[in-house]
C-alpha cells in the first residue's frame, strides 16, 4: 500500500478512512499476541531445538537475513542482537535486500551459510530464484529458512524450515507485517545464537510488553495530538535512530510518513545525520520547514552523549520530538524545555521498534486525516 509520493496525483486520498486504518492499527496488538501464542507453544519447542542442532552442527561461518522493504528492515534487530554476542558466536551475520542479494551475493558454491528469506507473500520472483539457485549450488536444504505469511507458498516443498507470520490481513502494507517480523526475527536469532526462545522468564517480559502497548493503546489520542501540533506544517522530517533497532522503526517510518503526508522524510542513523544533513542545516536560523524525531530504544546509551548529542541537534532546529525507552535519558533531557519527550516502556529492548513504530503511525494518519487524504 505504500507509494511513492512523487507520484500521487493532487486529488489523491487513501482507499479507506480514518477509523478503518485507525481500527486495523489497534489490531496489530491482538494479531502479536495471537503470533506469540502460536511460537509460545509448546508444539514448537522440538522445531527450536531442532534449529539449534542444525547451527550447532553444520559448522555456519555467515548468517544471511533476506528481505524487501519492511521485511528487511525488521531484519535490523538480528544486527543488533549479533552486536551484543559477538564474542560468544563463531559466525557473521549479513542483512541484505532481496534484490542486491540475488545480484551480487548469491553463492557459487556451498559455503556453509545460513540463509533467512524474509517474504509476507512467499510468492517473490526474486525469492524463487534465489532458492532455485541455492539448490543448483547444492546448499543444505536444512540451512534454507523462510518467514513468511503465506503457509502453502510454492516453495514448501523445497524449503523444510518455514516461520509463519499469523496475519489475518492488513489494509497497509507493511504494518502488521513489520510487528510480526521484528517478533519471529527475534525468536529465529535467540536460536541462532542459543538463546531460548520459549523461557518462562521472555514469555513473562513478552506479557508485560504486550500490556504497556495495550495501554498505550487506550490513551494514543493524547500522546498522538500533541507530537502532531509538535510537528504542524513541515516539509522535511527526519526520523533518527540511535542503535540499528530502532533503526528499523526509523526506516519504515519514513516510508509510512511519505505515503500518509505525502512530504519528505528520511530514517537516518544519527552518525550518519551529523555527517550529512546537520552540515547542511545552518547553525541558529531553526528553519521552520524541518522537524526532527530522535529514537531511543535501548537501555545501555550513555546519557550523557546523548543530552550532548541532542544540544548539538538544537543548534541547528528550535524542537526535538524524543521517543525514550532509557529511563536514565529521559531523565536528564525532561529539564529541556526545546526538547518533546515521549517516554514508553519495552522491557525487551530488542522489541522497542515495535512500540516506537506504534507510536509514529497513529501520528502520520492523523496528519493524513488533517490534510483530507482519506477516504471520508
Amino acid at each position: 500500500m505504500n507509494r511513492n509520493p512523487s507520484s500521487f496525483p493532487s486529488s489523491f486520498q487513501w482507499p479507506f478512512t480514518f477509523e478503518q486504518i485507525r481500527d486495523d492499527f489497534f489490531d496489530e496488538i491482538d494479531c502479536l499476541t495471537s503470533c506469540a501464542d502460536h511460537y509460545f507453544n509448546g508444539e514448537f519447542e522440538s522445531k527450536f531445538e531442532k534449529l539449534r542442532q542444525i547451527v550447532v552442527e553444520r559448522s555456519i561461518s555467515k548468517v544471511f537475513f533476506i528481505g524487501n522493504t519492511y521485511s528487511y528492515f525488521a531484519s535490523q534487530i538480528s544486527r543488533q542482537m549479533f552486536m551484543e554476542t559477538a564474542r560468544k558466536i563463531p559466525f557473521s551475520l549479513y542483512c541484505v535486500e532481496l534484490s542486491e542479494f540475488f545480484d551480487y551475493m548469491l553463492p557459487s558454491e556451498s559455503e556453509g551459510a545460513l540463509y533467512i528469506f524474509i517474504s509476507k507473500s512467499g510468492k517473490s520472483r526474486f525469492l524463487k530464484s534465489c532458492v532455485d539457485h541455492l539448490r543448483l549450488t547444492k546448499v543444505d536444504p536444512d540451512l534454507i529458512w523462510l518467514i513468511t505469511n503465506n503457509e502453502n507458498t510454492y516453495l514448501s516443498p523445497t524449503i523444510q524450515n518455514i516461520f509463519q507470520l499469523f496475519i489475518p490481513h492488513e489494509f497497509v502494507l507493511g504494518s502488521k507485517s513489520f510487528i510480526n517480523t521484528i517478533f519471529v526475527v527475534y525468536l529465529t536469532t535467540r536460536v541462532i545464537i542459543g538463546e531460548k526462545p520459549q523461557s518462562t522468564t521472555l514469555q513473562a517480559r513478552f506479557s508485560r510488553f504486550i500490556g504497556d502497548l495495550t495501554e498505550y493503546k487506550q490513551n494514543w489520542i493524547s500522546t498522538t495530538d500533541q507530537i502532531v501540533q509538535f510537528l504542524s506544517d513541515f516539509d522535511n522530517l527526519y526520523i533518527i535512530a540511535r542503535d540499528p533497532a530502532s533503526m528499523a522503526a526509523a526506516l519504515l517510518g519514513a516510508l509510512h510518513a511519505k505515503s500518509f503526508t505525502r512530504l519528505l522524510t528520511e530514517g537516518i542513523y544519527i552518525s550518519h545525520f551529523f555527517h550529512g544533513p546537520f552540515q547542511i542545516l545552518e547553525r541558529k536560523i531553526h528553519p521552520q520547514n524541518i522537524r526532527i524525531i530522535l529514537l531511543i530504544g535501548d537501555h545501555t546509551t550513555n546519557e550523557s552523549t546523548i543530552y550532548r548529542l541532542v544540544n548539538l541537534i538544537l543548534q541547528r532546529t528550535r524542537e526535538i520530538l524524543v521517543l525514550s525507552n532509557n529511563p536514565g535519558v529521559s531523565q536528564i533531557l525532561r529539564k529541556n524545555e526545546r526538547i518533546i519527550l515521549v517516554d514508553f516502556n519495552a522491557e525487551i529492548q530488542l522489541l522497542a521498534p515495535i512500540f516506537e513504530f506504534f507510536i509514529l503511525q497513529f501520528v502520520f494518519l492523523k496528519i493524513a486525516e488533517k490534510k483530507e487524504l482519506l477516504k471520508k
